[in-house]
């Protein structure tokens, strides 16, 4: 950035246009050439501070909350600090995901924000329109703030301050060509962002679709082998139901009888497991989700066992629906318990808590959230815990995890394992509303 003296020393008056001129090529060849987003508005701040002659100010995006309140973000920010937080704080900003975030309109800037107008003020201690400063700030005598607009919608803006000589129209009409580069900077950035922000969600939704065929065609599989399987169980079922009825039978045989007939039993219910691998969804079901997981409660603690506490936590109402089916949700709600329950290995707790949450592309929705205490996930299952077959358990069979994955995916939500530095695993869950899939 330029040295602090030459900003403040810069004369007063007008800046010229060939001086306008020559800040824009300098703009345009720094974007050019190296394409370092936060030092490219580092140096148009202080091109636009050695134009208007003032102490210091700042270049931001304006961007909006879900609910359409905007705020500002600062894209380049003079060092102003007076003690050690505030210059930590300044220190923070820096970095092309970094900035101050300003959410109190009730400021100058943000009258310039409310009305998408500039706007002067060359009296800022005793301007009515002033929200104060904090203690230790450097004086704000004067004020310049300018809109940074694209069309008709407001993107950014320009702020400066403590022209020696104060601020005039004739200010704001000799900067134009250069917050015309400023607007188009900016709006090149959210482009690119956007652009990137699709490209994710497209590849999302590709490995989506990826997973959802390859457990389709694992059931499908899985179901044609069961179905065979099933049959000559069958048969050898009813073969030892007709020996079982001999009375010629020796008793001696009748133990081996009842060892195969065992053996047919296990054999059915690996089979019933097969078949249930196929798992499908419309993604069109839905439930009031709290009444259901409060009805779901004593079969869950069936599940868990005697010795694991299930606790459940509820911050909704009754009346919030989900998309996602009641059977759907059993089954999510299943699976997710019965593997923290042999995590915990017969002892221990399981907590379940429903709460609002707003989701990525802005709608309401339910956030579920499953947490146990027991050891957690291994590091080297975590990238593959929702693919098929892969488990913690020695007899177990990796399908639980990415059937969850696929209900759930089916109605809009997302499933993800929590990071966290607490022992156990938490897996959070989030449902679109109901009225919203």
């Amino acid at each position: 950035m330029a040295p602090a003296s030459l900003r403040c020393v810069s004369a007063p008056g007008r800046p010229s246009p060939s001086a306008v001129l020559a800040a824009i090529e300098r703009a345009h060849l720094l974007y050019f050439r190296d394409g370092d987003r936060p030092r490219l508005f580092e140096r148009m701040l202080d091109d636009v501070l050695l134009l208007t002659g003032c102490e210091y100010g700042f270049i931001g995006e304006i961007l909006h909350h879900p609910d359409g309140t905007p705020y500002l973000k600062s894209w380049a920010l003079t060092d102003i600090s007076w003690d050690a937080p505030t210059k930590a704080l300044y220190e923070s900003t820096k970095g092309p995901d970094n900035g101050l975030v300003f959410e109190n309109l009730n400021t100058l800037f943000g009258r310039v924000i409310s009305s998408g107008a500039p706007l002067i003020s060359n009296d800022a201690p005793n301007d009515p329109r002033r929200g104060g400063l904090p203690p230790g700030h450097p004086p704000l005598n004067s004020f310049l703030g300018l809109p940074l607009n694209r069309g008709d919608e407001l993107i950014g803006m320009v702020g400066v301050a403590n022209h020696p000589g104060g601020f005039s129209a004739d200010d704001i009409a000799a900067l134009e060509p250069y917050l015309a580069v400023c607007a188009h900077m900016i709006d090149v950035i959210r482009s690119d962002r956007e652009r990137a922000a699709a490209q994710e969600a497209e590849r999302e939704a590709r490995a989506v679709v990826e997973r959802q065929e390859r457990l389709s065609y694992i059931g499908r599989l899985a179901s044609g082998v069961a179905h065979d399987m099933n049959n000559l169980i069958t048969m050898v079922s009813l073969q030892c139901d007709l020996l079982a009825a001999n009375s010629e039978l020796p008793p001696s045989a009748r133990p081996a009888i009842d060892r195969i007939q065992q053996v047919c039993d296990s054999a059915s219910g690996m089979t019933a497991r097969l078949q249930r691998l196929r798992v499908t969804s419309t993604g069109a079901g839905r439930c009031a989700v709290s009444p259901s997981v409060r009805s779901a409660l004593p079969l869950l603690e069936s599940v868990a066992g005697g010795s694991v506490a299930v606790a459940l936590h509820l911050e909704i109402g009754d009346e919030v629906e989900v998309a996602l089916a009641d059977s759907e949700l059993m089954q999510v709600l299943l699976n997710l318990v019965s593997n923290a329950a042999d995590a915990l290995a017969g002892d221990g707790r399981i907590d379940i808590r429903l709460a609002p949450t707003l989701m990525a592309s802005g709608q309401g929705g339910v956030e579920l959230t499953v947490s146990d205490s027991g050891p957690g996930v291994p590091e080297h299952l975590r990238p593959v815990l929702f693919d098929p077959f892969a488990t913690t358990k020695g007899e177990g069979r990796g399908l639980g995890l990415p059937t969850v994955r696929t209900l759930v995916e089916s109605c809009g939500g997302r499933v993800q394992l929590i990071e966290h530095d607490a022992p156990g695993a938490v897996f959070r869950i989030e449902l679109p509303l109901g009225s919203e899939a």
